[in-house]
């Protein structure tokens, strides 16, 4: 009897137990960030900046998050009692001590932001992934393209933030080759001058300093935009006066940039150069060249103050 009695006894405890295990449990529960400030992988996604359909991205984002384990939150779920310690613009909240006001928050242990910027004329994704706790940054990186739809965005974003490899591609596919740069065609508008000449082959030789589009002479058959250089006016003459010889030159240029694929005129320029001087140890054709020299730092002059490169590089 003392041994049946010693059983009900000790399985009475374990009931009780078990009982009060549960309620404490169910107590965390409803205490909303606790469950999170527990949860190391928690991580707080913060509202996606500069995409025209952030809130669907957003949305996307947190699902990609949880089916890879991830307690995603966002600031809706950040209780009304401690919004009050949040910054009045959460997504540009950023700096160390920001980031540990939103963790403190939050209950989240890391926090992601997602933002899209210009890069000459088309967007790109940036990601920053924070410790919460220090509010220093733990990754940034270019992840994904802003062109994707944004389940695939979404997933590959997902994908950095767990530091997952990238999946292998399909069996038998080939890999999408990367998308060609603009190519600018320099040209001279027929039958064409020595100086015309001159001035083209300079002008590609300018151009090639730039990395964001690819310049040919000629007319190759992938160009995207034509650049044609003529020459109105070009002598250099020599004349005495007295008892000195003097040079008088005259150049003007003009260059031309045409989008091959709208038509439109993206760039002009009409250059002058001169000269009216003592004469110098040099021919005439020396003389020419300073004066191509001239025209070519005039024209690059004013592609540079018209941010031309910027529309060149642009990519449809």
């Amino acid at each position: 009897m003392r041994t049946s009695l010693k059983r009900r006894v000790a399985a009475r405890l374990v009931a009780i137990w078990a009982a009060a295990s549960t309620g404490r449990a169910a107590d965390g529960a409803e205490s909303g960030a606790s469950v999170a400030a527990l949860d190391g992988a928690a991580v707080l996604v913060l509202p996606v900046e500069g995409a025209l359909d952030t809130d669907a991205l957003h949305a996307r984002l947190l699902i990609a998050l949880q089916r890879r384990g991830r307690r995603a939150l966002s600031l809706d779920d950040v209780p009304e009692a401690r919004r009050g310690a949040l910054p009045a613009d959460p997504a540009r909240c950023l700096a160390p001590d920001c980031v540990r006001r939103l963790a403190d928050a939050s209950g989240a242990a890391r926090v992601l932001a997602v933002r899209f910027l210009d890069d000459g004329g088309r967007a790109a994704v940036f990601a920053t992934l924070f410790d919460a706790a220090r509010g220093r940054v733990l990754r940034r990186d270019e992840v994904g393209r802003a062109d994707w739809p944004a389940a695939a965005l979404a997933e590959e974003i997902a994908r950095w933030e767990r530091g997952e490899p990238p999946p292998p591609p399909p069996v038998g596919s080939r890999p999408i080759p990367a998308p060609l740069p603009p190519l600018v065609a320099v040209d001279v508008v027929a039958p064409g001058t020595p100086e015309a000449r001159a001035l083209a082959a300079a002008l590609v030789a300018e151009l090639t300093r730039f990395q964001t589009f690819g310049v040919a002479p000629g007319d190759p058959p992938r160009a995207t935009h034509r650049a044609l250089v003529w020459v109105d006016h070009a002598s250099v003459v020599a004349r005495a006066h007295h008892v000195h010889r003097y040079r008088t030159g005259l150049l003007t240029a003009t260059v031309a940039i045409t989008d091959l694929r709208t038509g439109a005129r993206v760039f002009q320029s009409r250059a002058h150069a001169a000269l009216d001087e003592r004469e110098r140890d040099e021919s005439d054709a020396q003389a020419m060249a300073r004066l191509e020299a001239s025209a070519l730092d005039e024209w690059m002059t004013k592609f540079r103050a018209d941010a031309v490169e910027r529309v060149l590089a642009r990519r449809p």
